[in-house]
């Protein structure tokens, strides 16, 4: 792990444990922006520690389309999106409940966890456009290196675009589970309903958070298919005329 994985593990570890801190007292409602403003800033500081390929002076211009799936991590980046589409049906499953619950005894000693929910919409829908403007940066940042030389350049786009969109999976993860949460602080028996969906949130917490600490590179853009009957370049020979069997050396002259 380098000095930017303790960085950012150190402030994943200070969010989660403030935001737990948090929830159970009078001040829940800013649980939720501590944790994002923590997985900003120490993406933040990491991203300045780590070393960038120097950007050199071009006499041409080139034009290159970037775009942020070029180098996205294609799994991790589908499951930030699922997450947050499933934290919008349960945000709209609890809204439906609140309205029913509304002047009832029940919510007599207050809404709990429910009250927290808003302000988890609010912070995950400020998360994504957050990392959704970050990973546009990054795709569309100058080239840097040489003209000969783009891997570099190329690893330091996946690098931290697999960071952007782990702090944003652990943040949509983490919201999940607060709206699995405030769901059965009410219903006790939606637990064995949601239980599967809280445990799979669970366990994509646990993935982004080490995705986080030690991004994954994103895969490979596909390459074209060689065209019918062609050969690899390994393997192709340039032909060379077959001598003539029937022919007979020229005399030499003494």
């Amino acid at each position: 792990m380098d000095t930017a994985g303790r960085i950012r593990f150190g402030g994943l570890v200070a969010g989660l444990s403030l935001s737990l801190a948090l929830t159970p007292t009078f001040l829940r409602g800013i649980a939720a922006p501590v944790l994002y403003l923590s997985l900003v800033v120490t993406v933040l500081v990491g991203e300045v520690l780590l070393p960038r390929p120097e950007r050199v002076r071009r006499n041409t211009a080139t034009l290159e389309v970037r775009r942020i799936r070029d180098f996205a991590p294609r799994a991790a980046l589908r499951g930030v999106v699922a997450l947050a589409i499933v934290f919008a049906v349960l945000g709209a499953v609890a809204a439906v409940l609140a309205g029913t619950l509304a002047g009832t005894i029940r919510v007599y000693g207050g809404w709990g966890l429910m009250g927290v929910l808003p302000s988890i919409a609010v912070v995950l829908a400020i998360g994504t456009l957050t990392a959704w403007a970050g990973l546009r940066l990054v795709a569309r940042a100058p080239r840097a290196g040489g003209a000969d030389e783009p891997p570099g350049d190329n690893m330091w786009r996946r690098r931290t675009t697999a960071t952007i969109i782990a702090a944003d999976g652990v943040l949509a993860s983490v919201s999940v589970i607060g709206a699995v949460a405030a769901i059965g602080y009410f219903y006790s028996g939606a637990i064995a309903v949601l239980g599967p969906v809280a445990v799979l949130a669970v366990l994509s917490l646990g993935w982004y958070s080490i995705m986080l600490v030690r991004p994954v590179a994103a895969d490979p853009p596909p390459q074209a298919p060689a065209p019918p009957g062609a050969q690899p370049a390994a393997t192709q020979r340039v032909a060379q005329p077959a001598a003539d069997a029937t022919s007979i050396p020229a005399p030499v002259e003494r």
